[in-house]
C-alpha cells in the first residue's frame, strides 16, 4: 500500500490537475476582431471531434476553405495518460467551437526517483527488577527480596525507500473552429501583400496576392483563383490588403469589375459581392 500511495503521489505531482487545454488556451485576434460582423452559424449541442493530421496548416486551409474561421487554438506538454479529448471539448463549449481538432505526439519521458519516508511504530516493553532489601527496623535487623515491573517505550525511528518513477509526456494541440455563414460573406477570399520576388517578377508594388478562397462566396463563383494577383476595382488601383478591404466595403451590394493578374494573363472578371461582411 506505501508502494501505491507514494506512486500516485509522483503522477500527481508531475501531472498536475488542471486541463491543460484550458490553461494553455489562446484566442485567435483575427477571429475577434470579426465577432462583431460576420455572421456565425450557431454550434449544436454535440461538437464535432477531428484528429489533426500531420500537415496541420493544411488541416486549417481546408477548414477556411469550408467557411470555418479559427476561434483559438491550445498547445501544451503534459502527462499521457492523465490529458483526454474531453478536456478539449470542455474547452471547445466554453469558446463556442462547432469543431475541435485535436493532436499528440510523443514529447519526452520523465524519470527518477523520489524519496520516500515511513515512520516506524514505537516498540513498548516490560521490564522485571528483582533484588535484595536489608535495614534496621523496630524490630532490630531484617533483610528480603522485592520484584518490581516497569515498561520502557523506544521509538521507532524512519526508513526512507527510494522509488523509482517513469513518466511519459506528449505534446498536445487543440484547434476550436465556428462556421460562417457564407452566403452573408461579401467578397469571400483571403489576400496578403505581395512577396519580394512577385514584386520583382512583376515589377510592380501594389497589389494584393489570392492566398485563399472560401467555397460557395461571390469570389468562388467568379472563379477567383488562389494566386490571383488583384491590381483593380473598376477603375481604382488596389494599393494593398487594406486598399482592398476599404474598396470591397464601400461597393457590398454591387457588381465590380476586379482587374487581375493571373500567370502572364491580365484579366477582367465581374464579380457581385454581397452585402455581408
Amino acid at each position: 500500500m506505501k508502494l501505491i500511495t507514494a506512486t500516485i503521489l509522483i503522477a500527481a505531482m508531475i501531472a498536475g490537475c488542471a486541463n491543460g487545454f484550458d490553461k494553455f488556451y489562446q484566442p485567435n485576434q483575427a477571429f475577434e476582431q470579426t465577432r462583431a460582423t460576420a455572421v456565425f452559424i450557431p454550434p449544436p449541442a454535440t461538437l464535432k471531434i477531428y484528429t489533426h493530421s500531420y500537415h496541420t496548416n493544411a488541416d486549417a486551409k481546408q477548414l477556411y476553405q469550408d467557411g470555418y474561421m479559427l476561434i483559438g487554438f491550445s498547445f501544451f506538454t503534459g502527462v499521457a495518460n492523465r490529458v483526454s479529448s474531453s478536456q478539449a471539448v470542455a474547452v471547445g463549449k466554453k469558446v463556442g467551437a462547432l469543431i475541435v481538432m485535436i493532436k499528440s505526439e510523443y514529447s519526452n519521458t520523465v524519470s527518477g526517483v523520489m524519496p520516500y519516508t515511513t515512520v516506524n511504530p514505537s516498540q513498548t516493553a516490560t521490564v522485571s527488577t528483582t533484588g535484595t532489601v536489608s535495614g534496621y527496623g523496630s524490630g532490630g535487623y531484617a533483610s528480603g527480596n522485592y520484584t518490581a515491573d516497569s515498561t520502557v517505550t523506544v521509538p521507532g525511528g524512519t526508513a526512507t525507500n527510494f522509488i523509482p518513477y517513469s513518466v511519459v509526456r506528449n505534446a498536445y494541440f487543440a484547434s476550436y473552429w465556428i462556421q460562417r455563414d457564407v452566403s452573408k460573406i461579401r467578397f469571400g477570399a483571403n489576400y496578403g501583400p505581395l512577396s519580394d520576388e512577385l514584386r520583382h517578377k512583376l515589377e510592380r508594388n501594389a497589389g494584393v496576392v489570392i492566398n485563399m478562397v472560401v467555397r460557395a462566396t461571390p469570389a468562388f463563383v467568379a472563379n477567383i483563383l488562389e494566386g490571383d494577383i488583384v491590381t483593380k476595382i473598376n477603375d481604382e488601383d488596389v494599393i494593398d490588403a487594406g486598399g482592398l478591404n476599404a474598396q470591397v466595403l464601400a461597393h457590398g451590394g454591387q457588381t465590380v469589375q476586379f482587374t487581375i493578374l493571373r500567370d502572364t494573363r491580365s484579366l477582367i472578371i465581374p464579380i457581385a459581392l454581397g452585402t455581408g461582411a
